[in-house]
């Protein structure tokens, strides 16, 4: 009889588990400029959400209002970047890990990231807007800011590979 409910909580647990589990979401209008809120964009035919885990493989994207989502991975290709702008009244909030690589941001706007943030190749991020992050910042590979008011502000001690950074004009790092 124990064992019985063991079972039936087990399987509840795990049925409940999977209920809660991240949505993966992807861009999937990479011929032109898209509109973050254009639900026509993404793969599931809706704008992702704060439980959403998002991938941007292509294309321009514009973060045309404010929006939070769980995790957010932009890869664009060695000879075709992906394109991701925040302009100045928009903020784009992810509450767990951000990655990046060969791709532009046009940061105008806010970026927060309470999670890790990881830049790979071909990163390089312009703009007069704020960069926060909470969790730890790896510049493993080559980030560029260019000609850039941009500030990006890392908590005490999360810093990794500071010297992989390059300013262009204007940029500030916040420690």
């Amino acid at each position: 009889m124990a064992t019985t409910y063991r079972l039936v909580l087990m399987a509840l647990f795990v049925t409940a588990s999977m209920s809660f589990a991240d949505e993966h979401v992807d861009w999937i209008d990479g011929g032109h400029r898209g509109n973050w809120s254009d639900e026509t964009s993404w793969n599931t035919l809706k704008v992702p959400s704060l439980q959403d885990a998002v991938q941007i493989r292509s294309g321009m994207v514009n973060l045309d209002r404010d929006y939070s989502v769980t995790s957010l991975e932009v890869h664009g290709g060695l000879d075709k970047p992906v394109h991701f702008e925040v302009p100045q009244a928009g903020k784009l909030l992810v509450v767990g890990s951000l990655r990046l690589s060969h791709v532009h941001v046009f940061l105008n706007g806010t970026v927060e990231v309470t999670g890790d943030v990881e830049i790979g190749a071909g990163t390089e991020i312009s703009g007069n807007g704020i960069f926060v992050v909470h969790g730890k910042f790896d510049t493993g590979d080559l980030l560029k800011l260019l000609n850039s008011g941009v500030e990006i502000k890392v908590q005490p001690g999360r810093l990794l590979w500071a010297q992989r950074l390059w300013f262009g004009h204007a940029a500030h790092l916040i420690i």
